[in-house]
């Protein structure tokens, strides 16, 4: 049986410890190596002004090593970034760690920036916009709502705190199990508060129970409502026509008859043929306004009814169909025929 020190085994074991103490500090150590090179390549694209391209990088370096000046450095580069809300959580981060320092030296030697922290923060609480979202009734069970990358699950969005964003366009994605995802754009001004109800969106009450069911009934819809609406514009765009042609049919009455009224000062005789100068180049200007306008009337008048009928029976569900129009205007001596024929 061979023979074991105890000296030699206790000194294995304090080496042991000592080899197993020493890999945290190692790769503490060069967390930190790793956090100053990345603080240091993002001062210098801050002096450049490219805060694009520092604040990712003071990101990974507060990650590494999280020391509070690094993460003032990075409240102070999203600010300047123009990312506010990003800015405004890190500068209340950075006041939260400064508030929590146990020495009182530790605290003293970051009141100047805390204070300068303090500051920009109560200032981009009136600059940051706000969102909240809302559905009438509770929102439904399971749906999940995605702003940009940020995904809300119903406990989220059930609070009633508004959530801070950037000033800019926000893509807003609804989804819910059995129904077909939906999304919409939203403009967020500086220094506002937007309140939206999800419940209005286009396509938030469309589906059924199952998601293929949910994707016909929706595309349905979605066809169905286009086919109504575009048959309402083009019954729109008649009704304004016709509303056209009756305004001048209007005009060239009214031409007509100041014209005859000139008619019936210079001419004379049993039928009223004998007239001046002047009294005959009235007629001939009476005869021109008058056509015109009993055209405008009879045309403008079978427009606008054609639009309003469109208008009043277009049907959730027609048959798509294009909008065909096609306007036959026939004059004849002494008669005037005015046509209408298409396909709506």
């Amino acid at each position: 049986m061979p023979f074991r020190s105890p000296h030699r085994a206790l000194l294995a074991v304090v080496v042991t410890k000592l080899l197993l103490g020493a890999e945290p500090s190692n790769a503490q150590a060069q967390s930190a190596d790793v956090a100053s090179s990345l603080f240091q390549q993002a001062r210098t694209k801050m002096e450049a002004g490219d805060f694009k391209a520092a604040c990712p990088l003071l990101d990974e370096s507060f990650r590494q090593d999280p020391k509070p000046g690094t993460l003032f450095t990075l409240a102070n580069c999203r600010d300047r970034e123009g990312k506010l809300a990003a800015a405004s959580g890190r500068y209340g981060e950075y006041i939260r760690t400064v508030d929590a320092m146990a020495q009182a030296q530790e605290r003293k030697r970051h009141a100047e920036r805390r204070q300068i922290a303090e500051k920009r923060l109560q200032e981009l609480e009136k600059e940051v916009p706000t969102l909240k979202l809302v559905w009438l009734g509770g929102f439904p069970a399971a749906v999940k709502v995605r702003i940009d990358e940020l995904e809300l699950s119903t406990a989220t969005l059930g609070l009633p705190l508004p959530l801070p964003f950037d000033p800019g366009e926000h893509i807003v994605k609804i989804r819910r199990p059995g129904y077909p995802e939906f999304s919409r754009r939203l403009e967020l001004k500086k220094g506002t508060t937007v309140e939206v109800d999800l419940s209005t969106w286009d396509g938030a009450k469309s589906g059924n129970d199952s998601q293929s069911g949910a994707s016909g009934s929706s595309e349905n819809d979605a066809v169905a409502g286009s086919r109504g609406s575009g048959r309402k514009k083009v019954g729109g765009v008649l009704l304004g026509l016709g509303g056209a042609g009756v305004a001048f049919g209007g005009i060239m009455g009214t031409l007509a008859v100041l014209e005859k009224q000139t008619v019936t000062e210079r001419c004379n005789g049993p039928q009223g043929l004998t007239c001046d100068k002047e009294g005959f180049a009235a007629v001939d200007k009476m005869r021109s306004y008058a056509l015109p306008s009993t055209i405008g009337f009879i045309a403008g008048g079978v427009l606008a009814a054609t639009g309003l009928v469109l208008v009043l029976t277009a049907p959730a569900n027609s048959p798509p169909k294009t909008a065909r129009l096609k306007l036959d205007v026939q004059i004849a001596p002494g008669r005037t025929f005015v046509g209408i024929d298409g396909t709506f």
